[in-house]
């Protein structure tokens, strides 16, 4: 039984080669890996703006500050006496509360 999955699966693979989908695969795998690396880098801990955060939610500034109003969202760290701006990592262990927290209200029962 063995050697007929390995038929199958060489066979597979021969048509993926010829159809130029096992090279289109390759390159989304490195596309993936170099994504991967770049968000690593970008992932350190470093502060964004109010205006990267509308960005990254894809709010706008009223819908920030109503937010933070009614506590919806973390509080920034001040700055200096005009600019304030949120921790990135902070953000994305806020996001990934909010998603898992919306997921859990969204799954149907079991």
């Amino acid at each position: 039984m063995g050697s007929m999955e390995e038929a199958i699966q060489l066979s597979m693979i021969e048509a993926l080669q010829q159809s130029g989908l096992l090279k289109e695969l390759k390159s989304l795998r490195e596309e993936v890996s170099q994504l991967r690396k770049t968000t690593a880098h970008n992932s350190e801990d470093r502060v964004i703006s109010s205006s990267e955060l509308q960005k990254l939610l894809g709010v706008s500034r009223t819908t920030i500050n109503e937010m933070l109003r009614t506590g919806r969202l973390p509080k920034p760290v001040q700055l200096s006496n005009s600019r304030k701006g949120w921790s990135m990592k902070m953000i994305e262990r806020w996001i990934q509360t909010e998603s898992e927290g919306a997921s859990q209200h969204t799954a149907p029962d079991q």
